[in-house]
C-alpha cells in the first residue's frame, strides 16, 4: 500500500515540477478582426487595385503571457494571388510594404500594432479542390512603415 503511495506522490511531484517550469513559458495567441477607419472592402479594394490578388484576409493576433500580460500585437494578412509570387526577395518586400502601408492608414488604432505579417498564397489545383499554400511570409515593423 504504501508502495503505491509513494509512486503517485512522485509522480504528482513529477507533475507539479513540470506545471511549474511550463509555465512559465507558455503563451497563447489570441485572434480577432481588426477595427477599420473604413469599410473592409474599401480597404481590400485599395490593395487589389491593380493586382492580380484574388482574395485578401485580415486577422489580428494579440500575444499574451501566462500571467495575462500583452507581449505582442500585430495584423496578419492573408494574401491569395492568382499568378506567381515574385521569388525576389527585395521585389517581395516592396510588395509587402506597398500592401501593409494603406492598411496601416485605414486602421482605427494602427499604434496598437507593433508588427504586420503579409503571407502570400498560392492557390494550388483546380476550383472542386483547391488549396492555399504559403508561398513567401514578410514580417514589417509597424516602425518601417
Amino acid at each position: 500500500m504504501q508502495l503505491i503511495t509513494y509512486k503517485s506522490s512522485i509522480f504528482l511531484c513529477f507533475i507539479a515540477i513540470f506545471m511549474l517550469i511550463a509555465g512559465c513559458n507558455i503563451t497563447g495567441t489570441e485572434y480577432y478582426s481588426p477595427a477599420f477607419t473604413i469599410i473592409q472592402d474599401s480597404v481590400e479594394n485599395r490593395i487589389k487595385n491593380g493586382t492580380d490578388f484574388k482574395q485578401i484576409e485580415f486577422r489580428a493576433a494579440r500575444t499574451k503571457n501566462a500571467e495575462g500580460e500583452m507581449i505582442n500585437n500585430g495584423l496578419e494578412i492573408d494574401i491569395l494571388s492568382i499568378m506567381p509570387i515574385p521569388d525576389n526577395d527585395s521585389q517581395i518586400s516592396e510588395l509587402a510594404r506597398q500592401i501593409a502601408l494603406p492598411v496601416k492608414q485605414a486602421l482605427k488604432n494602427p499604434q496598437d500594432y507593433s508588427y504586420y505579417q503579409i503571407n502570400f498564397l498560392a492557390q494550388q489545383g483546380i476550383s472542386r479542390s483547391l488549396k492555399k499554400q504559403t508561398a513567401k511570409v514578410i514580417v514589417l515593423k509597424s516602425s518601417e512603415l
